[in-house]
Formats: C-alpha cells, sequence, structure tokens
C-alpha cells in the first residue's frame, strides 16, 4: 500500500495532496486568473469553463496552475502513487496506454506543485526517486553511485602530491581542492583545468546532481536549490561535460535529456 511508503510525519502533506488533486478540476476560482476580476460566468459544466466578462477570456479551474491542459486529470494522483511504489515511466506508460513523455510531464507538473505547496513532501519525493535502487536502470545507478563517491572523495581529500614538485609535503587551502606545497612554497588546483573549476557553492554539487539524475526540469531545480535558470542550465552542460570525461557517458546522457 502507497500509505506505508509514504512517512509518517508526512502523511498529512500527503493526503492535502491527493486532495487537491482530485477537487481543482471542479473548484471555482476567486477570481479571474488573466485580469484578477471577480465578474466571470460560467460557460460549460463539462468541463467546468468559465469567461471573464472583465478581459473576455476563457478559463478553468488549472488555469495558470501547473496542472493546465494536463488530461484526463484523473491521471495525476495515479501516477503520484505508483511512482510512489516505485513504478518506472515505462510501466506507467503501459498502464495508461499513453507515451512516456506523457507521463513525465504529469510527473513534472506534480513535482512543480509540491514544490509551491508541500515542500517538505516535495524534498522527500524528489530524493527518494533517485535513492531507491529499482527506480533507476541499473547501469545509471551504478554510474550515478559511482560519481557520488568520487565527487565525495575529491573534496574531503586532504593530500596530494604536489603538482609542480611531486612532494607529498602538502596541505589542504580553502573548502575546495586548492592546496600549498611545503616543499616548492607553490600552491595548485586539482580542478584548476576542468570545467568542474567554473562552478561554485561544492555543497550543493551532490543535491544538484541527485535533482539532475531525477530527471527534474531546469525550473524545478532552480526552485530547490536557490539558483538562477542561467546558473542551473551553466551547470547541467558542465556536469555531463565531465560525467562524460569522467567514463560516465550513459549518465551523461541521462542528465542531458531533460532542459
Amino acid at each position: 500500500m502507497f500509505y506505508d511508503l509514504v512517512p509518517a510525519e508526512l502523511q498529512n502533506d500527503f493526503d492535502a495532496l491527493l486532495n487537491d488533486l482530485s477537487y481543482l478540476p471542479e473548484q471555482v476560482k476567486e477570481c479571474c486568473p488573466f485580469c484578477h476580476q471577480i465578474n466571470f460566468r460560467k460557460i460549460r459544466q463539462k468541463p467546468l469553463t468559465f469567461r471573464c466578462k472583465s478581459c473576455q477570456k476563457y478559463f478553468n479551474p488549472l488555469t495558470k496552475t501547473p496542472f493546465n491542459r494536463l488530461v484526463p486529470t484523473i491521471w495525476l494522483g495515479m501516477i503520484l502513487t505508483r511512482r510512489i511504489e516505485k513504478a518506472t515511466h515505462h510501466t506507467l506508460a503501459y498502464e495508461l496506454d499513453c507515451t512516456i513523455d506523457m507521463v513525465k510531464r504529469r510527473e513534472h507538473a506534480l513535482i512543480d506543485y509540491m514544490q509551491q505547496h508541500y515542500p517538505h513532501f516535495h524534498y522527500w519525493y524528489t530524493q527518494i526517486r533517485v535513492t531507491q535502487n529499482d527506480m533507476l536502470p541499473t547501469m545509471i545507478e551504478e554510474q550515478y553511485t559511482a560519481l557520488s563517491k568520487l565527487i565525495k572523495q575529491l573534496l574531503t581529500i586532504e593530500k596530494f602530491p604536489c603538482h609542480h614538485c611531486q612532494s607529498d609535503n602538502t596541505v589542504k587551502i580553502g573548502h575546495r581542492t586548492g592546496f600549498r606545497c611545503r616543499q616548492c612554497r607553490k600552491t595548485f588546483n586539482l580542478l584548476s583545468k576542468t570545467p568542474l573549476n567554473k562552478i561554485p557553492h561544492p555543497e550543493q554539487w551532490q543535491p544538484f546532481i541527485a535533482l539532475l539524475v531525477a530527471n527534474n526540469t531546469n525550473k524545478t531545480i532552480a526552485t530547490s536549490l536557490n539558483l538562477s535558470l542561467s546558473t542551473v542550465s551553466k551547470w547541467r552542460q558542465i556536469w555531463c561535460e565531465t560525467m562524460n570525461n569522467w567514463g560516465y557517458a550513459e549518465l551523461a546522457v541521462w542528465c542531458n535529456k531533460k532542459q
């Protein structure tokens, strides 16, 4: 049962989210989502549609939400619960008799809605999608695990042979991968000649890659990590290039498919 897979402290958020998905398509808005005037009238019951008397635009309960035009809306709750049960996109596409892109588009809308209204549930949901092994193809899971281990080692290493005189008598400086050689007194950086040298905030590297692997859009990543869209786009490009250079070609392709 999917309820048993949700932590107890998030059950209320989960119930509220499912309730939203059930009633959003039928909820009457308080005002026009375009001009914010309250003078509008219902022109159709199924699907529920309104027309604003002020701006003359048509709208429905899902207008200006992440779920606009994503019909049938009953799929949203099904996708949410089945993904919590660890169903893959391929499985859901088969069960709903639709394309994989249609499943992914709806899940990304769900993630955007969670981010806006249920941030704690959003954080848990986006994390379990990359920490449960059977949520990812085996090769992607293996490469993601290996890359995470490599990044951790890279950022925590305390000694490294000097790039100039090859002495082992070095000391780490700064918070990243900079070192000073006590023998020749020169400094060096392990990332100085790599694309990663252009990426600041190493404490966000692991969360960023986790969101990439989870196939989040740039907008969702930017919101989750409080980054600009241009920064996320740049980081995605650099990390995918780095993955490819480090021998994780399949992971690079996987992470580069959501722009």
